[in-house]
Parts: structure tokens; C-alpha cells; sequence
């Protein structure tokens, strides 16, 4: 067997926690948690996407995590995040995207809307089927 990844150590140590707590707690109260902690899922809630600042997000690439979320891939992005009110900066996110998102997402410029937690610029909420510009018009 290979060496285990950080990843793997994490979601190891995530699932000892779980599992030391009372009864199935973990796993009814834990079980969601554990899954977007491993999968680095981190949506903002309605709240912050109405109180977060306004941003174009590009896609700089796509990665596929091998992982299906109520029928909808799980893709890596890393991204090109530019504010209306700041400066530029590369964050990383993950979401699932339902079929005819995944055919339509790519990493050839196309620019979105996206919203920036107020409280943690690392937090970025894309709203992929809101293309600002494209490549091409």
C-alpha cells in the first residue's frame, strides 16, 4: 500500500472523533460534516452570500475529486478571484456541479459571478451559471 496522505491522516483522525462520541451522534450529527470536511465543501450559508462582497471568479483549472454529492460530480477549482473592491488574489474551492454545469465549466477564461465571505476572503461562493464575460464575446 502507498503512503497515506495528509488527507487521509485528517479524514482518519475525523472519523476516531466521530466515533468517540455517544451512541451513533457521530455518525447521524457527524456523518455530513465528516463527508464536506473530507471533500473541503464549505458553502456559505444564504446570510453570508447576502452580506459578502462582489467578485468575478476565472477558472485557472479544474480538478475532478472522485466524488458524487446527490448525483452531482465533486470538481476542484482553483481560481482567479478579482473584487469589486480589492485586489486580485487565487483561491481554491470545491463544489459539486450537477451534469450540464460540468459540461459547461471550463478553464478557458470564461469569467463569473461569485460572492467573497466578509469574514474569510478564502471562502468564495461561484455562481456558475452566471458567466459575466467569455473568451470569445
Amino acid at each position: 500500500m502507498g503512503k497515506a496522505t495528509r488527507k487521509d491522516q485528517v479524514l482518519a483522525s475525523l472519523i476516531t472523533v466521530a466515533l468517540s462520541l455517544p451512541c451513533c451522534a457521530g455518525v447521524v450529527f457527524g456523518g455530513p460534516w465528516l463527508i464536506n470536511r473530507y471533500l473541503g465543501l464549505d458553502p456559505l450559508t444564504e446570510e453570508e452570500v447576502r452580506n459578502g462582497r462582489a467578485c468575478t471568479a476565472t477558472v485557472l483549472s479544474i480538478k475532478d475529486m472522485n466524488s458524487t454529492i446527490n448525483r452531482a460530480e465533486v470538481f476542484g477549482f482553483r481560481l482567479q478571484v478579482t473584487p469589486e473592491d480589492g485586489i486580485v488574489y487565487e483561491a481554491t474551492v470545491s463544489e459539486p456541479l450537477n451534469a450540464l454545469q460540468a459540461a459547461q465549466v471550463k478553464a478557458d477564461g470564461t469569467r463569473y459571478r461569485c460572492i467573497i465571505d466578509r469574514d474569510d476572503s478564502s471562502r468564495v461562493k461561484v455562481f456558475w451559471s452566471e458567466a459575466t464575460s467569455t473568451p470569445h464575446g
